[in-house]
């Protein structure tokens, strides 16, 4: 008990200390780890969910969650799959081989030097209608097209209406359904015709027979007239069309 035998001691007894709170620390991260697994089972009805992807996940999320980024990441129905699992699924971008060089309804939308906004947030302007789920279909493009299409004519008409996803899967023969689309031609397409509301013509998440004929309009035939391109690495035109309303971009 001689004050030099505490002295050997103390960087001893801290050392054992740290060791024990790191050992603490592991046990506590893995039973958030267990908990979380367990909830996201529950939650998504995914009793056979792979753990070592959501392991994957799930370190991912804590890890930049630590950094104090401005935005906060969180579980969700997607988070046993790996990235190349969810873009096999769900992407369904096809671009062809002369984009643009088939559109006849297009012009070229540019910056003409007119003041913009430093923000802009339609969602906050009511030009936005609720999240929507495309489920197991790669008909990423034709929510792309209806996101456009609700926030364009919401600014125009003063009307927020949701649009059907399903009738462009359906019924827009020169788009392949749920195995991809061209945004550009989906509205090349729209151009001069009604389209339905998603009440009237609900999403399915499958390929479908067209069923356009029996369903409300949501916008009626004819007041889509056009659509317009901004050039490809244009920022300032970019800027500019999203000042005006909410844009397809792929």
């Amino acid at each position: 008990n001689s004050p030099s035998a505490l002295d050997v001691r103390k960087p001893q007894v801290a050392a054992m200390l740290r060791k024990t709170a790191a050992a603490i620390a592991i046990v506590a991260v893995a039973a958030d780890f267990e908990e979380a697994f367990e909830k996201f089972k529950k939650d998504f009805a995914k009793p056979n969910a792979d753990k070592w992807k959501f392991k994957l996940t799930y370190d991912y999320i804590q890890s930049e969650n630590a950094k104090g980024n401005k935005y906060e990441l969180g579980i969700n129905e997607f988070s046993d799959m790996t990235p190349d699992e969810f873009a096999s699924s769900h992407f369904g971008y096809k671009m062809p081989e002369k984009p643009w060089g088939n559109l006849k309804n297009l012009g070229t939308h540019v910056h003409n030097g007119e003041p913009l906004a430093d923000s802009i947030d339609w969602t906050t302007k009511g030009a936005v209608t609720p999240v929507k789920n495309q489920g197991q279909c790669g008909s990423c493009w034709s929510f792309s097209v209806t996101g456009t299409l609700e926030g364009r004519y919401q600014i125009a008409t003063g009307r927020l209406v949701s649009l059907s996803e399903q009738q462009f899967v359906d019924c827009d023969s020169q788009d392949s359904g749920c195995n991809g689309g061209y945004p550009p031609g989906t509205l090349e397409w729209a151009t001069g015709r009604a389209i339905c509301t998603e009440h009237s013509y609900p999403y399915t998440a499958r390929d479908g027979s067209c069923r356009a004929s029996s369903c409300s309009p949501g916008i009626p035939a004819g007041e889509i007239t056009g659509h317009r391109q901004v050039p490809r690495g244009s920022s300032s035109g970019l800027a500019s069309a999203l000042n005006s309303g909410p844009v397809s971009v792929a």
